[in-house]
């Protein structure tokens, strides 16, 4: 039998109709989404399983002007994200640690500085059908944050951190300079099926500030 094989996905998304100055389309919504469609300013994925990692990609969704400022530049640009994921020590069988980080900016903007998100987890098979995973986030205060584990073969999805920022649409985007700090942490015990695959859709933890 296969092992069951997920996907960590996290992912900075712009929770107003438009941002910075000039402006551009945001996301236009205000809480986590586990939906793949959904939009986003920069994404990680790292596909894994209990044998270990197997590949990592990032993007974007892309930026587009808003008020039709840039006419004199294209008005929709894909960032370029830059994806680093790193295996850690384990320390058994049914361990996997590693962590993953994303930097990307404003592709209508020269020179802006990059959005930086950092996420470390622990994921641990040793509970019998149960995934206890931990783990913590750095990076930009800004945008949104959304944290979740999808279960390939399930279809499900288990939310993991639904972060808010506190910064405004204008303010927010000059806040970006520098590499972030500590933005919080999650921990869940996600149930599994006999065959361990994630039993239905979960949500862990209340919407934070970031």
């Amino acid at each position: 039998m296969s092992l069951p094989e997920f996907g960590l996905h996290f992912r900075r998304y712009a929770p107003f109709e438009k941002f910075g100055i000039p402006s551009f389309k945001g996301d236009n919504r205000t809480a986590a989404s586990t939906s793949l469609s959904a939009t986003c300013r920069t994404f990680g994925c790292v596909m894994f399983s209990p044998a270990g990692i197997r590949e990592s990609t990032a993007g974007s969704s892309g930026t587009e002007d808003a008020n039709l400022v840039l006419h004199f530049l294209d008005r929709k640009r894909m960032a370029k994200v830059s994806m680093v994921t790193t295996r850690l020590h384990e320390e058994g069988p049914a361990l996997l640690s590693f962590t993953a980080s994303t930097a990307g900016a404003n592709p209508l903007v020269p020179a802006s500085p990059d959005i930086d998100t950092k996420v470390q987890i622990r994921v641990d098979w040793g509970f019998k059908n149960a995934m206890h995973v931990s783990g913590k986030v750095s990076g930009d205060d800004f945008p949104n944050l959304e944290v979740f584990i999808r279960c390939l073969q399930s279809g499900y999805s288990a939310l993991l951190v639904d972060g808010r920022t506190t910064r405004n649409r204008y303010t927010g985007p000059m806040s970006l300079f520098g590499s972030g700090d500590d933005l919080c942490s999650f921990a869940a015990t996600i149930p599994l099926t006999d065959d361990g695959t994630f039993v239905g859709e979960a949500r862990y933890g209340a919407p934070i500030e970031i």
